[in-house]
């Protein structure tokens, strides 16, 4: 209980701090955001961890595309949602009401870009995930 009501003073918090309709009202488009962050970034989380600690792991190059791309493109869509909205629709009275607190709530959520663009850019450029010779599967194909 007394998590649960530390959990809401920090979401109170954000929402006031930053203005943000989305966090204190959960419209349904943004709930499928969390979903998806529950339910498949945290898993591929976990596996890039694992692919990244260990090293060497071509596996992972495909997947951390696929999620790299993803994560840009839902953030994208939620910034041009926070610069374009109608607000006076909503529910809650904590909405950015001028242009710099859009740009201000927008450029919190544009944070969340920098590591899936850095890992996309790793991927698509690094020698070691791009050479087939030293994956694992070209080893095991030579060896036979």
């Amino acid at each position: 209980e007394i998590f649960t009501q530390q959990l809401k003073n920090c979401t109170s918090w954000f929402v006031e701090l930053l203005k943000d309709p989305y966090v204190g009202t959960n419209p349904a488009w943004f709930k499928v955001f969390v979903y998806l962050e529950v339910f498949l970034h945290l898993p591929f989380f976990l596996a890039a961890m694992y692919a990244f600690a260990k090293g060497g792991r071509h596996w992972i190059k495909i997947p951390s595309i696929i999620w790299s791309v993803q994560v840009i493109t839902m953030t994208l869509q939620m910034v041009y949602v926070i610069l374009n909205d109608d607000f006076s629709n909503y529910k809650t009275k904590v909405v950015p009401e001028t242009l710099e607190e859009r740009y201000q709530l927008a450029g919190c959520y544009l944070c969340f870009v920098i590591i899936p663009i850095c890992l996309l850019v790793y991927m698509l450029t690094s020698q070691k995930y791009n050479n087939l010779e030293s994956s694992a599967f070209v080893k095991k194909v030579k060896k036979n």
